[in-house]
């Protein structure tokens, strides 16, 4: 990296990314951010396996199961190589419109139905971390949804004040990607706040942070637009974590890739046997490790009440005035 690389640095205003939901419009960043994509491409997905009429995802193990598998395909979707998923998902037409369309969920969402997916050791990389999320509601009703991270490991690992200004370790987390883009371009971004809209107005507005952001954000819209549950008793729910990262609290990194992390004690013996037997390794971790933390708004138009919800499991407050 050079000054001049610093200089000239400029944000980017792009244009979001939209999909329909059932009776919902969702509304998340747009490319070149991959979070908004791989969350959006998820929600398409569900709705093709029309996921409810399997049960609440903690009680039923095909629930779980499939929303294990769609975090885990659209991950993929959203990192690899294109000469990888070319050979992965020979069908798929990898341009944007059609990663979103209900058709490329429908073919994607066979491929789980056939237990078509397996995963091998290495497929996945580590999501954000030590970030803040804001979500925001007027009494005019306008919407906000806010994301800053740093997008590193440990905090202060590796980075350093500079007149009380953190200089995170970020490109400590983003070598391989680093290497892969050269300089001058954008890295891949994995954030995804979004709105979600229903008659043209919105009625959910929601940030997601730390390893497991994408699970914890599929799981919550599942709760809250398919079981019609509240925001805090959404974020009250277990998550599943995505793919094992090794980065315990506990112990040093090892990686097992092709196992789910799962928290201990969150979900039944039996929805979690269930899930092995469908072909779906299952890795327990300490209740702090790899989780995602999500807070959200929900917005009830006919009585005009918000309703806030936070994890339990991270510094986070609902409040309104």
């Amino acid at each position: 990296m050079a000054l001049d690389d610093l200089a000239g640095y400029r944000p980017l205003w792009t244009e979001p990314l939209q999909i329909s939901y059932r009776d919902y419009h969702v509304i998340s960043l747009g490319l070149p951010n991959t979070g908004g994509f791989q969350t959006l491409g998820s929600l398409k997905m569900a709705e093709a396996g029309d996921l409810p009429k399997y049960g609440h995802y903690t009680t039923s193990p095909e629930a779980l199961y499939a929303l294990i598998q769609i975090s885990r395909i659209q991950s993929m979707l959203a990192h690899a190589p294109l000469a990888t998923l070319k050979q992965a998902f020979p069908n798929v037409d990898f341009s944007v419109d059609s990663r979103l369309s209900g058709e490329t969920a429908e073919c994607l969402w066979r491929l789980i139905q056939n237990r078509m997916i397996t995963w091998a050791s290495g497929q996945s990389s580590a999501g954000p971390n030590h970030s803040a999320g804001v979500v925001a509601v007027d009494d005019l009703g306008n919407v906000a949804a806010i994301l800053h991270s740093c997008n590193c490991l440990l905090w202060g690992s590796t980075g350093i004040f500079v007149d009380g200004i953190s200089i995170p370790d970020s490109a400590g987390a983003n070598q391989t990607a680093i290497a892969s883009a050269g300089r001058g371009v954008r890295l891949p971004e994995g954030t995804n706040p979004l709105i979600v809209m229903k008659n043209n107005k919105p009625v959910l507005a929601s940030v997601a942070i730390g390893s497991g952001l994408h699970q914890a954000t599929l799981q919550n819209l599942v709760n809250i637009l398919d079981f019609n549950m509240d925001p805090k008793t959404s974020a009250d729910q277990p998550n599943s974590r995505g793919p094992f990262l090794g980065m315990s609290l506990a112990a040093a990194p090892r990686p097992e890739y092709e196992r789910e992390a799962v928290g201990e004690g969150e979900f039944s013996t039996a929805v979690l046997e269930g899930v092995r037997a469908r072909g779906q390794a299952i890795k327990l971790v300490d209740p702090q490790d790899q989780a995602g933390y999500w807070i959200g708004i929900q917005i009830d138009r006919e009585s005009n009440q918000l309703i806030g919800g936070v994890t339990p499991k991270l510094n986070a407050l609902a409040e309104g005035y």
